[in-house]
């Protein structure tokens, strides 16, 4: 995906607009928390199952989907939290939602791609292609094994949802816990990692930031673009 659309996928899904990366898909829309309601957490989880499951089967994900109850039934359920559903139905290898849009093997990268970036699984090094294959299987064990290791911290006292949600209602000038949900996931984590880019920077607005404390934190304006590093 180019630089261009992916900048067209975040501006829309900041300003909570409609986004369309492929025709034959239609709009893709960025649910609001408070429209998923009981559901949100399923929704995050559901979500990101299907987004890691799709990166570590990028090359033949449709099929793989296709072929397993569990994934398929996952990404029906996923792909009715951003797409406007009349019917499902299975026509000519592609998977139709209403008469005239459908995904397929041609257009699911796109769709899974735009996902991606909609819940900050987008990375600075996703164009880096491995020299080989050993190059590539090593990179995708490390992969796992990264996933593995945030789990674990995540179940243990890691940040979650809420507690991201509940420090930007807290350090917001005007978002609030009754507002909040307001926001689609995109822009609630938006939000929370550019405080936090704010508060790295503090220190080098009063004069107190070494260059030791700039270069261990990445420490960049707040107005910087925001990079999600592996």
């Amino acid at each position: 995906m180019n630089e261009g659309l992916k900048y067209i996928i975040k501006n829309n899904a900041f300003y909570g607009y409609k986004i369309i990366v492929d025709e034959n898909i239609g709009f893709i829309k960025c649910p609001k928390m408070d429209d998923l309601q009981e559901t949100m957490l399923l929704y995050i989880s559901l979500v990101a199952d299907c987004i890691n499951i799709y990166e570590d089967n990028k090359d033949n994900y449709y099929y793989l989907m296709l072929s397993d109850e569990h994934y398929f039934q996952n990404f029906l359920s996923v792909l009715h939290f951003f797409i406007q559903i009349e019917k499902i139905n299975f026509i000519d290898n592609k998977i139709y939602f209403n008469d005239e849009n459908f995904i397929d093997e041609n257009n699911i990268i796109l769709f899974m791609e735009t996902l991606r970036i909609l819940h900050h699984y987008d990375k600075k090094d996703d164009d880096y292609l491995p020299a080989n294959k050993i190059a590539a299987e090593m990179m995708k064990r490390a992969k796992k094994l990264k996933k593995e290791m945030e789990a674990k911290i995540k179940s243990k006292d890691g940040i979650g949802f809420l507690e991201i949600s509940s420090t930007v209602s807290a350090r917001h000038p005007s978002i609030n816990p009754t507002n909040i949900g307001q926001l689609n996931y995109y822009q609630i984590i938006e939000q929370y990692k550019r405080l936090m880019m704010i508060d790295a920077y503090t220190p080098c607005l009063y004069g107190n930031a070494t260059e030791e404390y700039i270069k261990k934190n990445n420490v960049k304006h707040y107005h910087s673009k925001i990079i999600n590093e592996d």
